[in-house]
Formats: C-alpha cells, structure tokens, sequence
C-alpha cells in the first residue's frame, strides 16, 4: 500500500491523506483506520489517533493490535502508566504476543526496573527467540543485576541475530 510507503519515508501527511482514501472506499474495514491511526500518532495528533484506534475496534481490527498502537501512541506521549495499561490490555487479548512482552519490559527497564524488565524480555524470548533487541536489552538488565556472563551471553546472542556473520 502506497500510504504505509510514504509513512516509512516520514511523509506522515501524505500517507494520512492516502489513508483517508482508502478509508473512504472501505469504511467498514478497522486495519485501515489502525494505521492511519498509528501514523496520526507519530505526526503527533494524539487525539486524532485516538479517534482512529476507536474506529479500528468497532469495524473488526483485531483488539491486541489497536491496544499495543494505544500503547505506543501513550508512549510517545510520555505516559508511561496508560501505556503499560494497554500493553497488559494488548495481553489478556493475546497472551503469546510476545511484542507486548517486549515493550512492557522496555517501559520497565527505563524506569530502572531491571528484575521486572528481565522477567519481561525473558517471555519475549520464550516467545520468539530471534527478538534481537530482547537479547540485547535482557543482556543489559542482566549486568545491571550483576550477572556479567549471562550478560555478555545475551549481548552475543543479539549480535549473532542482527549479523550471523559476526564472530
């Protein structure tokens, strides 16, 4: 689709207009509304996206989905309790949606939470283990806790998933 594009290459109000297109030829349809929803956020018109997550439940976008964009969009707006809210919401819907693991122990990890951030990346992990960025922030939190090796371990586990070239 033309409009996800022009969001990948930061033309958010181009890709918000070919949105409104699409919307207008299948209004019933709640995956448009998610993304022209996602990409309102990232231009920065929080209520706008909000307004589209909404859209996207009642015409059948599937409800993990709109609560993790919820999530980021509260995220971006430096509200990390609502945000968490949602990532939880996101996982009483999907409990295997390991994204929602992830972004919850990301929320905890820069909140200096490195126990509860673990815990988080750990099921991430369970969950897909080629998460690169669990591996390494999971490898962070671990020498924070002071477990220099399991640290390390993890920290060459991210690398090897980011470049399985690498030694």
């Amino acid at each position: 689709v033309r409009a996800d594009i022009l969001r990948r290459h930061g033309q958010l109000n181009e890709s918000i207009a070919d949105y409104d297109k699409i919307i207008r030829q299948n209004p019933k349809d709640g995956i448009f509304y998610l993304l022209r929803g996602g990409t309102k956020s990232m231009a920065g018109d929080h209520a706008g996206a909000l307004v589209d997550f909404e859209a996207a439940l009642e015409n059948g976008a599937a409800p993990y989905r709109v609560y993790l964009h919820r999530g980021l969009d509260r995220l971006w707006s430096n509200d990390t309790s609502t945000a968490l809210q949602e990532y939880n919401a996101a996982l009483e819907d999907k409990p295997d949606f390991g994204l929602a693991w992830y972004n919850i122990g990301w929320i905890k990890q820069c909140q200096a939470d490195y126990e509860g951030a673990k815990t988080y990346y750990d099921k991430a992990i369970e969950l897909e283990d080629s998460n690169e960025l669990a591996f390494k922030n999971r490898g962070l939190c671990r020498h924070k806790l002071g477990d220099a090796e399991g640290g390390c371990a993890d920290l060459r586990r991210a690398v090897a998933l980011k470049d399985p070239d690498a030694p």
